[in-house]
């Protein structure tokens, strides 16, 4: 975990990095609050503690330019401070901050504040990255891991696979059996899929009963074999439902950087395309995108 330390008081910057690097954590220093703000935008740093009181920008000044960080603002934050004063305490709460170290500070608790602050906003991330449902990423969080496997691997000149996928006449599931049984085809879809592409890429829940994953480094044949393997063994794997083996089967689409497109929302829009396909020509398969297919879903 990287944390970012702005203080000009050199031996207390110095002391609190001590203790952190002790303590397993990467430390970067900042000796004012200019060169805090510019570390904290460019590092995107895990956690910040931050003096309250500095020359130029003082501790309650950076606070509130970083909130303006869209990467930062549920960073956690702890002032600094001599200053054990109520008002001082409730304007540095005001402004989000998550807690106060009191100087001269006791090295056991400024860790377990820092260990505190970050459990805690460890805690908010995950809750707010899954979907409570399927344990998968959610619909943000699986766009994020694509804009990040897209930039990847546009720095290393390579591919990335973006699969859209659906499961095959699910309303029969709720109808039939109860919406119970549906939640648990789609937790049990969840948890096979992830299963099977651990190692070889992410999947995330889109929304409904329908999953999108990503695939690093996979042109669109090599994510085509993945997932037609994957379909056909879903398809062969019955799960139970009370007294009763469910076999579940999905249409899949496929796009790929960078031959059908070269960002996040183009290549989502022609791999659903491309599952709109499969479901057209009798689902329960995989279709790489073409072009040849646009406008044939229109309506």
């Amino acid at each position: 975990m990287r944390i970012l330390v702005i203080d000009d008081d050199v031996f207390m910057r110095k002391s609190i990095s001590l203790v952190l690097q002790k303590n397993g954590y990467e430390v970067i220093e900042a000796p004012d609050g200019e060169t805090g703000v510019e570390l904290a935008r460019s590092n995107l740093p895990d956690l910040i503690i931050c003096d309250v009181v500095m020359p130029g920008i003082d501790g309650f000044q950076v606070k509130k330019i970083l909130e303006g960080v869209e990467e930062l603002q549920t960073t956690p934050f702890i002032f600094l401070t001599s200053k054990s004063d109520l008002d001082s305490k409730v304007a540095g709460f005001e402004l989000g901050a998550d807690d106060y170290i009191i100087k001269p500070f006791n090295p056991v608790e400024l860790i377990a504040r820092v260990k505190a602050a970050l459990k805690r906003v460890q805690a908010f991330k995950q809750i707010s990255t899954t979907d409570p449902l399927t344990k998968l990423p959610n619909r943000k969080a699986i766009l994020e891991i694509i804009d990040k496997a897209l930039a990847e691997m546009k720095s290393k000149q390579g591919s990335v696979s973006i699969a859209m996928f659906d499961i095959d006449h699910f309303k029969r599931f709720n109808d039939t059996y109860g919406h119970l049984a549906g939640d648990f085809v789609l937790a049990s879809v969840a948890k096979f899929l992830k299963s099977e592409f651990e190692g070889k890429g992410q999947v995330g829940r889109y929304g409904g009963e329908e999953f999108v994953a990503v695939f690093p480094g996979l042109s669109c044949r090599e994510a085509f074999e993945l997932l037609d393997k994957t379909r056909e063994k879903l398809s062969q794997t019955p799960f139970k439902w009370e007294n009763t083996d469910l076999f579940i089967t999905m249409s899949m689409g496929v796009s790929c950087f960078p031959d059908h497109g070269d960002d996040r929302t183009q290549l989502i829009e022609r791999a659903d395309t491309a599952l709109y396909a499969a479901k057209e020509s009798g689902r329960n398969r995989v279709v790489i995108y073409s072009p040849d297919m646009e406008g044939k879903n229109e309506g």
